[in-house]
This record gives structure tokens, sequence and C-alpha cells, in this order.
């Protein structure tokens, strides 16, 4: 969708939208049923807990299922032709085993610093530095659950995720003016 007065591409995904006007202390899904798209839902989302919807969506959820896009474009497409199937394996419809693919790359990040596709060397990084973020979230958020606290709220997850960005402007200088013309700051 493109906004009409700025120009700009506007991203959505009302299916996966919840309805608060409900009343009810629990938020629903709109349609009440599991939808998304495999290689690019998050981990969280790609178990048993969630495919029986039982998992509340949440901000966080739509960050991750962004930053997962990156590997899937950096990977295989030279410019804007998919030239190499590198996540044959997230392209299927067992949650399990995408699941499992996903970690595997994470595992591999240390190893693998030239898997890029020639059109997207330069924002390797860029993806490398945010999926290694959400391993980091995730690891808080395993040490968190043990004494079952609420989720983060979305500010705590942008504000995460912000600084992420500033950090990886390290690796990928262009990010720094994206920024700065998008005007992204902290949450306060």
């Amino acid at each position: 969708m493109i906004n009409p007065t700025t120009k700009r591409g506007v991203l959505n995904d009302w299916d996966l939208s919840y309805d608060r006007s409900s009343g009810s202390d629990k938020e629903r899904a709109v349609e009440g049923e599991r939808t998304g798209t495999l290689p690019f839902m998050v981990l969280d989302l790609l178990t048993d807990e969630a495919w029986k919807g039982i998992m509340q969506r949440l901000y966080r959820h739509d960050l991750e299922g962004f930053i997962w896009i990156l590997p899937w474009v950096f990977l295989q497409f030279q410019g804007s032709v998919l030239t190499i199937d590198a996540l044959e394996q997230w392209h299927t419809d067992d949650y399990a085993e995408c699941a499992r693919a996903k970690r595997n790359l994470i595992a591999e990040l240390d190893e693998s610093e030239d898997i890029a596709t020639m059109s997207w060397k330069a924002e390797w990084e860029l993806a490398t530095s945010l999926i290694l973020w959400l391993q980091r979230e995730a690891a808080n958020r395993s040490h968190r659950r043990k004494r079952k606290p609420p989720p983060l709220p979305p500010k705590n997850v942008f504000n995460s995720f912000y600084d992420a960005l500033c950090d990886a402007q390290e690796y990928y200088e262009p990010l720094k003016n994206v920024m700065q013309e998008l005007k992204l700051a902290r949450v306060e």
C-alpha cells in the first residue's frame, strides 16, 4: 500500500490484528484463526503452543517478523530476482522444520560472514546484527520467564530495537541516514 500524501510504502497486516474494542480482558484475533507466512514468522509462533492458538500475539512478533524478511532477501535474491533457494527449508508447511532451519541459520551466523548474494553483501552485516539482537532478546525473555512477568510493553521492545539499529550503523553506514529521514527516536 502507498500513502497517497507522502508517496511512501505502508506495511500492514490486518489479518493478524486483535480487536480491543470487545470490552473483555482478553484480546481476540479478528478472524480467530492462525495466519501468517512461515518463512517470516517468529520462532515463538513456530511452536505447538502458538499453533494451537494458545499464545498471544505481541507487538514484538510483528517487529521480529519484519527482521526475518532480511535473510530471506539477502541470501536468495540477486537484485529483485530469486536466484538461489538457500532457505528452502523455511518454505514448508511444517512449522517445526521452519523453526529448526531458522535456529540453524542463527547458529551459523558467526561462521558465515560471506553468505549473502552479491547484490546484498553490504546489507548482510545489518541483517546479521539484527538477527543476533533477536537471539539476545530471546535469551532475555527466557531468563525473565522463570519469574513469570508480563510481556514487555511495546515501548520497551521498540527502544531495544532502536538501540540495536543504532549499534548496526557501525556495520551499515547508510542506516544512519535512513533513521534520520524516518525521524526514528527512542520512545519516552
